[in-house]
């Protein structure tokens, strides 16, 4: 497998109607090893390059969870959720009992919030919180400045401002 960081520059046509993808790359040893796959099938999969840096932010914010959880005598888990129900995003469904667990599944943490038994198919509240890893800089800003707080009523030591702010930037691009 071959795995390539580029720059997608467009979308040629050629004259039988099939469609070619233009990508710059500056790698030229890569450039050998694609050139032996001229004429053969492959698989292509296309996605949005995030700086491996941008992951710190996310490090950091387990981290803290961490720190909380061996002061509280507990696990990180349970930090992550409790600073997921009070800083996160989430969604709430209405579902079925039939629908549940799978909609359960879907999320990095889930309760339920309202249960309806009146007539023969009870509805039931689902309140799914999205994982932090797929929150946008000022999600992941909101559950860093949560741990934070709790931190320093805990009296655990916490980066400075200005590192936080330098992460979260790096989040965003």
């Amino acid at each position: 497998m071959i795995h390539i960081v580029g720059e997608f520059d467009g979308i040629t046509r050629a004259t039988n109607g099939d469609s070619g993808l233009l990508f710059w790359i500056k790698d030229s040893d890569v450039t050998e090893h694609l050139l032996k796959l001229k004429g053969k099938k492959v698989v292509v999969e296309i996605k949005n390059y995030y700086d491996k840096r941008s992951l710190n932010a996310n490090r950091y914010f387990w981290r803290l969870c961490g720190d909380i959880a061996e002061a509280l005598q507990t696990d990180k888990e349970t930090i992550y959720q409790s600073i997921l129900q009070e800083a996160g995003q989430w969604v709430d469904i209405e579902c079925t009992k039939d629908t549940l667990e799978p909609l359960k599944a879907k999320f990095s943490y889930s309760e339920i919030v309202h249960e309806d038994f009146l007539g023969n198919d009870p509805k039931i509240v689902l309140r799914g919180y999205f994982g932090s890893s797929s929150y946008n800089t000022k999600e992941m800003s909101q559950l860093i400045d949560c741990a934070t707080r709790e931190c320093k009523a805990l009296e655990i030591p916490t980066w400075s401002q200005e590192e936080v702010d330098r992460l979260i930037a790096e989040w965003g691009q």
